[in-house]
């Protein structure tokens, strides 16, 4: 052969001495010539590393182009097109600092504490912090949309600081436990479902976690649990309803009528088994099983349907064994009697017939202090009570029970598939009912015992035995309520322990209680529901809390001057008896670096006695391992302790009923199948079941049975910027991947897979209930001192985020979220015209300098008195002459002032007072005519998303794709706009003669948040606004910062809400904005006009009885409503997607260079703030005449179709 290669020999394979097997030195190594006449040489890849993400989550290879959707950076700020926020602006809450004359004593010591939505542009982060008791939540408006077949994957950066949470400071030292510990949460979840990471406290052992939040799962299984064959051993307790649209309030006065009596009720009740001195005990349970029954009764009315009261008429059935249900009742006629006297009482109180007194409680008739009821509730009543008192004739009438319609409140944790489940509103207090007040008024006595009496706030529900609430002193440092032990510490949490009356004056309706430090659960261990036994602690004599009241020791009197509250709901706390996480809480011990050191258990888990010397019994409630016929017993006692003696009526009691049925799956650092991202050697447990395996077993090496360990390759530091990822699918079958990207190695960092959350062939239920999601953020700051949280002086040591604030802080980077092999999917095309031409008028209107000699008098730099303030560099034009155009209102806000002179750009109408337009900048021009380009176009075809389809929420994307134009009688191009949702005003119209306006300065923040007005800045002639009106208008406006006082003008929304005005700016500024002067109302027009002086005022809709113009769906699965809104929308308001020109005859434009899945869209955001799409049209020409000078000519008819894809 020819020589190459420097000489050396060329060695054909096949041809010469066979090549010796494996690998060579270099010395040896064959040349080889690949011939490029023969087929080609396979390539076999040995020992190939594979990665955490080679495959999907359904275990394909990535090979296919993932589909981007949406990637956002915080460069320049938080883009609010794009991010929304509770609260809506940062606040600063100085008053938590004892220098401050409103300090409050459970933040007595604390300093400064952010609450909201920080950019932080040198780390081009968006930083949210809550403070102590608040959370802050920053969520995507877009739900991204799940593409079936495919994994959809976010991505994101995230940092947050640790909470200042050592067992050191908080249990060995004798402080008390953290059970209301700080949460942060980040992932693709909303309020409903969703996967994420979780990190309470300081995330180090089971304070980090996985979770899988579901809507999706069935409210009972309708086989008794159990392990006998005619039982299912799968799903063990209820799940609630929720409320929904569909069965919403119908008899808000009737539920009035009933609270002021529910007392005098469970007297009509009580005389029928027994009096409180012949049989106390009867007695005591009679009424309370009275007021329950009642307090279901107005549950239904207030919230729809039968639900609660069904629920209530199951617990008097043993359901353990379906062919054998029994009445769990001695007497049952008796209950059928005491719930008939009930009825006819009701009936009677309804009809306004006086009833006498019983045991020295009054009933009150509707129309005495309190509403009179709507007509059609007495049906309604008695329809609910005719429930109990069928299923209660005879020996119990089970199959009577219909099934539960409307709202009803589930338990705390659930059995489902055979996984243990939590509500979610037990780590997330975004999910509870908004906050409610119950002012204290005073105490009584009644010789016996001292009550404390608060009223109870109007369409709010009572307080009910064994709720809990905070005590609020309300910056009271003076006076105090008080007992043998001491004072009733500001900011603590109470529950109540019994009622004793309810009663109704002029001013409202009042209830007694008395006070406990623990629930009062009337549940007793043996009794559960007929015979469910609630004690799994056989050796123990614990029953979960010993009742400790608070005995009040003041003097009967009014305290109302006092401003005492207490307020609800109260956040969940980690529970308090013998069995509370506490020191090691695993068999090997090996989950923190510092394992005696931190009390971390993941609730409402059960973990096994520590190893490492730790001889202490387990710790935890549930055990998710337990099998068998003696397994199954014990799981099902454990269940009812924590359902019935712990956390009895919890999500009744505090849980927004719209989220009554949604639960969570929790996956902590213990039971994680990937990295746990300790840095440690730990045991493998499973996490959920596999074939004869529990959630919870130890994962065994199968020849020696041995416990498999997994050796951690990185201990995480929640303090630096980690990136996360979720992959998920969905078909309702499919789980998610959860992965993070840390150091690996030397020089390596690579993705790590954490947690796989299986869900395929587990579950009888889909695995979520809906799959399109947003990317959300989520901050807890944790209980104050007072409220089972962190000592303050801890607080004040926590700041090593560098940030100078000492609130719970976590920080956004980047974020993305994508969907591999991903493509534009099914659409839906639908079209829609409007029905007439629309006349257009001009907007132009010309202002002559010889009719106003002073135009130009106040439009430099001036100054403007008004009430109680003045303002610098003000410029207006004083006009006294309109030349026909309408008459100086509000009509020409917005509107555009051409001088003729180059350097007048963009001056523009910002107010309007008496004769003058004031501008947003002054005019370089001194003399001449102006004209005034209005903002004033034409609304002539609108689509708005529907909220909901079929009773789902609405989470379809909209893309317009094509508008059409046909233009008529014109001889000019007419300005076509897109505009995207803009506001409209209200159909509240306030008194004619009335206005308000502010005394002095107030200020409003810089984030649109409603900030209250205080009465004595407010000037007010006549009443302007009635109870619960609404109206859009203008405040003038001066930056806080700028002394120099330039005026700006800000829109907003003023509201009047309990007697006080309210104001919300519409706008998110970048400064703090003082409001100022007179309120100028924004009124309704239909834009220019076509032959009058004066715009078109729409007059039905300053009609206040005036419901709205009608809109209207294309089919009944479209998510896009027709609005044939007539209206000209608030000038300046909304997005102007694009600017068009249609040509007379008309035109087509194409809309997907401007509306697409990754561009803007439309849809029903978590705002809750509807998009929608407005074609408007205006003409830029002269209304009267072609020079402003003539009368008026119409400059064009016009209609429009749309066409838009929905995906």
């Amino acid at each position: 052969m020819a020589a190459v290669n420097n000489n050396s020999s060329t060695v054909i394979v096949g041809r010469t001495a066979p090549v010796p097997a494996g690998q060579q030195v270099s010395s040896k190594s064959i040349p080889v010539v690949i011939a490029s006449d023969q087929s080609a040489i396979p390539v076999e890849e040995q020992n190939k590393q594979q990665s955490e993400v080679a495959l999907s989550l359904l275990g394909i290879p990535r090979s296919e182009v993932a589909l981007g959707i949406f990637a956002d950076v915080n460069t320049y700020d938080v883009n609010p097109t794009e991010w929304t926020s509770f609260p809506e602006q940062i606040t600063s809450l100085e008053m938590y600092s004892p220098e401050t004359t409103t300090n409050q004593a459970k933040y007595t010591g604390l300093g400064n504490q952010d609450w909201g939505l920080t950019h932080i542009p040198e780390e081009a982060g968006a930083m949210i912090e809550a403070p102590t008791d608040e959370y802050t939540i920053l969520t995507s408006k877009r739900f991204f949309r799940y593409q079936p077949g495919r994994v959809s994957a976010a991505t994101f950066g995230v940092k947050f600081n640790r909470a200042p949470y050592t067992i050191t400071d908080n249990v060995v030292s004798g402080g008390p436990a953290i059970r209301n510990p700080a949460i942060k949460k980040y992932g693709i979840f909303d309020k409903f479902d969703g996967y994420y990471y979780e990190s309470r406290n300081d995330a180090y052992g089971d304070n980090f976690a996985v979770v899988r939040r579901t809507q999706s799962i069935i409210r009972d299984n309708p086989l008794p649990f159990g392990s006998t064959s005619d039982k299912q051993d799968q799903d063990y307790a209820w799940v609630g309803i929720p409320l929904t649209e569909t069965n919403a309030s119908t008899y808000p006065n009737a539920v009035e009528v009933l609270k002021a009596n529910k007392r005098y009720l469970q007297e009509v009740a009580v005389p029928v088994a027994g009096d409180a001195e012949n049989n106390p005990d009867e007695y005591d349970k009679c009424r309370r099983d009275a007021g329950l029954i009642i307090e279901g009764i107005i549950h239904d009315l207030k919230y729809g349907g039968n639900a609660t009261t069904v629920y209530n008429t199951l617990r008097f059935f043993n359901a353990t064994d379906r062919d054998n249900i029994v009445l769990y009742l001695d007497t049952p006629a008796t209950e059928v009697t005491r719930y008939t006297a009930i009825k006819t009482a009701i009936t009677a109180l309804f009809a306004g017939t006086s009833l006498s007194d019983l045991n020295g409680y009054s009933a009150t008739s509707p129309g005495s202090n309190i509403p009179t009821e709507e007509g059609g509730s007495t049906a309604a009543v008695q329809s609910l009570l005719d429930i109990l008192i069928t299923a209660l004739t005879g020996s119990g009438n089970y199959s009577s029970v219909p099934s539960p319609s409307g709202s009803v409140a589930g338990e705390m944790c659930v059995y489902r598939d055979g996984l243990v489940m939590t509500h979610a509103a037990a780590h997330d207090i975004s999910l509870l009912k908004e906050k409610c007040y119950y002012d204290v008024k005073a105490v009584t006595s009644d010789g016996a015992n001292k009550w404390l009496k608060i009223k109870i706030p109007s369409n709010k529900d009572a307080l009910q035995v064994g709720q809990s609430f905070y005590f609020n002193k309300n910056s009271n440092t003076t006076n105090n309520i008080t007992a043998a032990s001491g004072n009733l510490p500001d900011g603590s949490i109470w529950y109540v322990l019994s009622i004793k009356d309810v009663t109704v004056d002029a001013n409202g309706i009042y209830q007694e209680i008395r006070l406990s430090k623990v629930p009062s659960n009337e549940e007793i261990y043996t009794n559960v529901g007929g015979g469910n036994d609630s004690n799994p602690w056989s050796a123990e004599t614990d029953t979960a809390y010993v009742a400790d009241e608070f005995v009040i020791t003041n003097d009967p009197g009014d305290i109302s001057s006092d401003g005492f509250s207490l307020q609800t709901p109260v956040a969940f706390l980690l529970p308090d008896d013998i069995r509370k996480y506490s020191g090691v809480n695993y068999t090997d011990g090996s989950l923190n670096s510092n394992a005696n050191g931190f009390v971390d258990g993941a609730f409402p888990y059960l973990y096994p006695p520590g190893a490492s010397g730790d001889t202490a019994n387990s710790k935890g409630y549930i055990d998710s391992t337990l099998d068998g016929s003696s397994g199954f017993t014990t799981l099902k006692k454990q269940f009812n302790y924590v359902n019935k003696r712990l956390y009895k009526n919890w999500v009744w009691f505090n849980v927004d009923p719209k989220y009554y049925k949604v639960y969570e799956y929790r996956i902590p650092r213990s039971r994680m199948s990937g990295e746990k991202l300790n840095g440690r050697v730990t045991d493998i447990v499973y996490s959920d079941n596999v074939l004869d395996k529990k959630a919870g077993d130890p994962v065994e090496e199968p020849t020696t049975n041995e416990q498999i360990e997994f050796n951690s390759v990185w201990e995480l530091d929640s303090t630096k910027v980690t990136m996360y990822k979720i992959e998920f699918s969905w078909y309702g079958a499919v789980g998610a991947t959860f992965l993070a990207y840390v150091p690996v190695s030397n020089g390596e960092a690579r993705w790590v897979r954490v947690h796989h959350l299986r869900a395929s062939n587990q579950l009888k239920v889909a695995s979520l209930g809906n799959a399109t999601l947003p990317i959300t953020y989520m901050v807890y700051g944790g209980g104050s001192e007072n409220r089972y949280g962190y000592k303050n002086v801890d607080k004040i040591s926590n700041t090593d985020s560098g940030y100078g604030s000492i609130s719970e802080q976590l920080v956004k980077y980047g974020a993305s979220y994508y969907i591999d092999g991903g493509d534009r999917g099914t659409v839906r095309l639908f079209s829609y015209s409007s029905e007439t031409l629309k006349e257009i008028g001009g907007s132009k209107y010309l202002i002559e300098s010889s009719n106003n000699p002073n135009l130009f008098y106040e439009s430099g730099v001036n100054q403007e008195t008004t009430p109680g303030t003045s303002y610098i560099n003000a410029p207006a034009l004083t006009i006294a002459d309109t030349n026909g155009a309408p008459v100086l209102s509000d009509y020409y806000i917005n509107a555009k002032v051409s001088t003729g002179n180059p350097n007048d750009q963009d001056v523009r109408v910002v107010y309007v007072s008496g004769n003058k337009l004031y501008l947003s900048k002054t005019l370089s021009a001194t003399s001449g005519n102006i004209s005034l380009i209005v903002d004033r176009p034409q609304s002539i075809l609108g689509i708005k998303c529907r909220t909901e389809i079929n009773g789902v929420r609405n989470r379809v994307q909209i893309y317009p794709t094509r508008l059409a134009t046909g233009l008529t009688s014109s001889s000019e191009s007419l300005v076509v706009q897109l505009l995207k949702s803009p506001l409209f005003q209200t159909f509240d119209v306030p008194a004619a003669a009335a206005s308000v306006g502010i005394k002095s300065a107030i200020n409003i923040g810089r984030r649109g948040k409603k900030i209250l007005l205080p009465t004595a800045d407010i000037t007010e002639t006549g009443t302007y606004l009635t109870e619960g009106q609404r109206t859009y208008g203008y405040f003038r406006t001066t930056i806080v910062e700028d002394t120099s006082g330039v005026a700006t003008t800000t829109l907003g929304l003023l509201e009047k809400i309990n007697g006080s005005y309210y104001f919300s700016a519409a706008e998110v500024t970048i400064d703090e904005l003082n409001i100022r002067g007179s309120f100028l109302r924004v009124k309704n027009y239909s834009g220019p006009g076509n032959g009058g002086a004066d715009p078109d005022l729409i007059s039905t809709v300053e009609d206040p009885g005036f419901d709205g113009f009608p809109s209207s769906s294309l089919a009944r699965l479209s998510a896009v409503n027709i609005d044939t809104e007539q209206r000209s929308p608030i000038p300046g308001t909304g997005t102007i997607v694009t600017t068009l020109f249609s040509p007379n005859s008309g035109a087509e434009f194409n809309l997907q260079s401007y509306f697409d899945y990754n561009k803007d869209y439309l849809s029903f955001p978590l705002t809750d703030l509807v998009d929608s799409l407005y074609v408007c049209v205006s003409s830029k020409s002269f209304y009267n005449g072609s020079d402003g000078t003539g009368s008026y000519g119409k400059k064009g008819e016009i209609l429009a179709s749309l066409t838009w894809e929905e995906q």
